[in-house]
């Protein structure tokens, strides 16, 4: 239930909203705004909730673009200042792409970009960050039976100063 275990971002270690010890939820996101649009060439969804507002001042907004054909998808991450507390400094972030199990992950030497390979002759897939860096981590999937597998996750790391930060993402299938 961890806000670190979704494909999301993650503000400061902390998640977007508390969890108690029974795994109830407690106070954390309050308003979530969401938007989309269709076209013949895209799918645009755009939201946004208030999850950090009050304990770091910010509000986190995602952009999301899917071509019609399925082959890019593209992503856009906002930490907009709420004008309430927050921290002084610069803050810390990670995104979070949980992949299946026996995808095959190349990194690229410059830590912006990654190819996936899907097994059994699969798509490749590209991955590519602007704005943020690129690692690699291990990760767990959980599959139909509720069973732990080992896999790994596509981590964007950086930090936000007080008036913000945006990034952007893309998977676009090369073959």
């Amino acid at each position: 239930r961890t806000t670190a275990a979704h494909s999301t971002l993650v503000l400061a270690d902390a998640n977007s909203t508390a969890i108690h010890a029974d795994g109830s939820l407690g106070k954390g996101v309050g308003v979530v705004e969401m938007h989309r649009q269709e076209s013949d060439a895209i799918s645009r969804i755009e939201v946004a909730h208030d999850g950090y507002a009050r304990r770091l001042g910010f509000q986190h907004r995602r952009v999301l673009t899917l071509s019609a054909d399925g082959r890019d998808v593209q992503g856009e991450d906002m930490l907009i200042p709420t004008g309430r507390r927050g921290r002084r400094g610069d803050t810390g972030f990670v995104a979070r792409f949980h992949l299946a199990p026996g995808i095959e992950i190349a990194p690229t030497a410059d830590g912006q970009a990654a190819f996936l390979r899907i097994p059994d002759g699969g798509p490749v897939w590209q991955f590519r960050c602007k704005g943020a860096t690129l690692g690699v981590e291990e990760s767990l999937w959980i599959d139909d039976t509720g069973k732990p597998v080992p896999t790994f996750q596509l981590v964007l790391s950086g930090t936000t100063p007080a008036g913000g930060h945006d990034f952007s993402w893309r998977f676009h299938r090369a073959r």
